[in-house]
């Protein structure tokens, strides 16, 4: 019976602690880290030491583990498992290079293909442990047959001896029950450590589910935080799109304002054409004012001699004089018509060179508002360019909103599922726990009786 109990703690007990152990650095520890990690909670060095951490620990205790008496179906089970654990390493080797750089955009990426190597890993190590939880059962019932026969020996021992004689009987009785109650001690003291061992390990399993648990609901509320993320992405895009069409607008109505200055600009050098024409005619009637001006003089001049041959002509020239006296009125009146001219010709001129100042200035107000109705299209170009980057910026960031999403969703399943399995685990303890009290109480009956 003794050897049955080693046979339950040593080759079932013990390594029913280390795969849990395993699985626990894998499908916890380095899954939580991940998560932790990637939402801001940890940092990247301190994520990194605790996975090479547990990655150390689970190389021990794999090994230790396969130091322990193997069932043939364990030994299958056990190079299956290897398969995985490559599988699961190289990625967690590739996750470490990650968090080394600190490229958390990457690290977003890597959760799911590290769920789809981990899940199988601990799917395998809950085959392994089911099969240490049938073999403990086995061993469990052949110590109750052993128990049985022990009995039965007993009870014939007692026949023999009351058959033999009271010496003999009392003897054999004595030392029969000296090494009974040896073989009991010993079963009730390896019950005793077995028990302690269940509930430290029940303890553990608890406080694992309740971590598990922890993590699940963190996740949900991640998965709430980013469908909310996903509907402001949605909205920024939308905004994004508005503020695309109102700097497409603005470009027209600066391309129309274009259209009407180049326009304006049309006149004004048509009107500064037209002063330069009438210029070219003022300066020619003014040269005809001062040609009639100039004639006047010389026709004044002529009659004046001929009012001065008329007196020397005497009676005959009376006739002549009043002629020339005509003449000299009509050549006053020339010259004080072509003064006049003269004095409307200089008003004229002034006029010109004022509207010429003006339209000089106009011109030049033209280009300087040419200059800035270009630079305000440079600068809706700009905006336009702007919104548009912003506009795919945006629909990028709504696409990748809505990807992290359906990964916090998987993440979600896949902790629920870790979550039913740590249960699973503590549920398979608490069996073991119950069966090692069953042990504990026979012994502790069988003492009784001796």
């Amino acid at each position: 019976m003794d050897r049955q109990i080693e046979t339950i703690y040593d080759d079932r007990v013990i390594p029913l602690e280390l795969l849990k152990q395993v699985s626990d650095d894998y499908a916890i520890t380095i899954i939580d880290e991940v998560n932790k990690t990637r939402e801001g909670m940890r940092r990247s060095e301190v994520a990194l030491e605790s996975i090479k951490d547990a990655t150390e620990r689970i190389d021990e205790n794999w090994a230790a583990y396969k130091q322990t008496l193997l069932a043939p179906e364990e030994e299958k089970l056990v190079t299956e498992a290897e398969i995985l654990f490559a599988r699961a390493n190289t990625e967690i080797e590739e996750l470490k290079k990650i968090l080394e750089g600190e490229n958390l955009a990457k690290l977003e990426i890597f959760d799911g293909p590290l769920y789809e190597v981990i899940d199988p890993v601990t799917a395998q190590l809950r085959k392994l442990t089911i099969i240490q939880s049938e073999i403990a059962e086995e061993e469990r019932e052949k110590a109750r047959n052993l128990y049985q026969k022990i009995l039965v020996i007993f009870a014939v021992l007692v026949v023999i001896c009351f058959l033999l004689g009271p010496v003999i009987g009392y003897y054999l009785s004595k030392s029969i029950v000296a090494t009974v109650k040896e073989t009991i001690y010993i079963i009730t003291e390896s019950s005793n450590q077995i028990a302690a061992a269940t509930e430290e390990q029940e303890a553990i399993a608890e406080k694992q589910a309740a971590a598990v648990n922890q993590t699940t609901t963190t996740i949900d509320e991640l998965n709430v935080s980013s469908k909310i993320t996903d509907i402001q992405g949605t909205s920024v895009a939308e905004g994004a799109r508005q503020t695309l069409s109102l700097a497409n607008e603005g470009t027209k109505a600066v391309e129309k304002s274009l259209d009407k200055i180049n326009l304006l600009k049309n006149k004004v050098e048509a009107i500064a054409l037209q002063i330069d024409r009438l210029t070219e005619q003022t300066d020619r009637i003014n040269n005809i004012a001062s040609l009639v001006k100039d004639l006047a003089v010389q026709t004044n001049m002529l009659a004046l001699n001929a009012s001065l041959e008329a007196v020397r002509a005497g009676e005959n020239g009376k006739g002549f004089a009043v002629v020339a006296g005509e003449i000299r009125k009509l050549a006053d009146r020339s010259k004080l018509s072509a003064d006049q001219i003269n004095s409307l010709i200089t008003e004229v001129q002034t006029a010109i060179n004022l509207t010429v100042k003006a339209t000089q200035e106009g011109t030049i107000n033209v280009m300087e508002g040419e200059k800035i109705a270009r630079e305000t299209a440079e600068v809706f170009a700009g905006v336009t360019r702007a919104a548009n980057e912003g506009v795919f910026s945006s629909k990028q960031i709504a696409i990748t909103v809505k990807e992290q999403a359906v990964a916090i969703e998987q993440v979600v399943e896949a902790m629920n599922a870790l979550n039913i399995a740590a249960k699973e685990n503590a549920s398979g303890i608490s069996q073991t726990k119950t069966g090692t009290k069953n042990l504990s109480e026979t012994a502790n009956f069988l003492n009784s009786q001796v």
